[in-house]
């Protein structure tokens, strides 16, 4: 295909190598995380966000696919300022979104923290659907031995 070469990647006139292409990939992407999961940590640890986010679920995920599908189709028109920009704003769009997500996981852990403590201290939990959970079988019906 004519044309489609990859031209050579410069900075401030200097055409830089691949190790130092990686490293500035690598450290745009842990900054990313980074956001990503300091917004996370915001949403849940503040109730009226994560209220506000909880109603508006479904709008957070539409909107985050809109916004992929927006970059995808006008990645190479934009400027690195602009890409720079909208890779922070997907960041923190993905932590509002992945917070609700962890939540939800973490919420089943505890639950599952909890039967199997309860469980192992020899007491009887009652569940929400009103059966008993006992200590006289482990998963899949194997027996305890006393």
């Amino acid at each position: 295909m004519m044309g489609d070469e990859a031209s050579p990647i410069r900075e401030q006139g200097k055409i830089l190598d691949f190790s130092t292409i990686l490293q500035k990939v690598f450290a745009m992407m842990g900054t990313g995380l980074l956001v990503t999961a300091i917004t996370a940590f915001i949403v849940v640890s503040v109730p009226s966000i994560l209220m506000s986010v909880a109603q508006t679920f479904q709008l957070w995920i539409i909107a985050e696919l809109i916004l992929v599908i927006v970059l995808s189709l006008n990645l190479r028109k934009m400027g690195k300022g602009t890409c720079t920009l909208f890779f922070y704003i997907y960041a923190i769009i993905n932590g509002i979104t992945l917070s609700s997500i962890f939540l939800a996981c973490m919420l089943v852990f505890i639950f599952t923290f909890s039967v199997m403590q309860a469980n192992e201290q020899g007491e009887t939990m009652q569940t929400s659907s009103s059966t008993a959970l006992s200590n006289k079988k482990i998963g899949w019906g194997i027996k305890r031995n006393n």
